[in-house]
């Protein structure tokens, strides 16, 4: 059986586990430090559905680490072509970019970062999604509850004015010079939503 507040208390933590993750690994092949996603909130949640989906889709195949590694990798392939070509769409958002990693399509996706989630599957498998467990045991069940529904208010009050911003932007986008690079724009953007977001608080 699946709890409401666990799903919640789980995707808070992988959306801020990835978040850092993505700090990290900017700071060591880009040599510095940026802001990942487009949220207030230090959380990219990509990593808190792509954690959940992986969990979902390769528990039943536990005690196959191959079939554990193949289901990580076809879930981290399908959300990232998924919100990659939705962000750019609707928003005309690229969050990540790929086209300089060999055997891209269109730099949504990657062979190399697919196999890398795959790795992260098993990992979060085996000893990540564990350790959360009985780390979250020691959480009394009403304290979980009332923990769980501030999270969700607060994710959900951030992605509401975090859209809106960012669909008032990119009217804008088109506005600006064409010098600027699609990379230059898009921390614009980012930027001016965070502004928005700040002065709210």
């Amino acid at each position: 059986m699946v709890v409401p507040s666990l799903v919640v208390i789980y995707f808070t933590l992988y959306s801020f586990f990835g978040w850092v993750h993505e700090m990290i690994f900017s700071a060591i092949v880009h040599q510095r430090l940026h802001l990942q996603g487009f949220l207030a909130l230090p959380l990219l949640p990509i990593y808190g559905f792509g954690a959940l989906g992986i969990l979902a889709a390769t528990t039943p195949y536990a005690n196959n680490p191959v079939m554990v590694f193949l289901s990580a990798v076809a879930v981290a392939t399908l959300l990232e072509l998924i919100t990659s070509t939705f962000l750019l769409k609707i928003f005309n958002l690229r969050l990540w970019d790929y086209t300089k990693w060999p055997l891209n399509y269109k730099g949504k996706v990657s062979v190399l970062s697919s196999l890398g989630f795959g790795v992260l599957g098993l990992f979060l498998l085996y000893i990540v999604q564990p350790f959360m467990q009985h780390l979250v045991s020691y959480i009394p069940v009403a304290l979980l509850d009332v923990l769980a529904s501030v999270l969700f208010l607060l994710i959900s009050i951030d992605f509401v004015f975090s859209t809106r911003a960012l669909a008032k932007t990119k009217a804008q986008h088109f506005a600006m010079p064409k010098s600027l690079s699609v990379r230059d724009i898009h921390a614009h953007n980012i930027e001016r939503i965070r502004g928005i977001f700040r002065r709210l608080l």
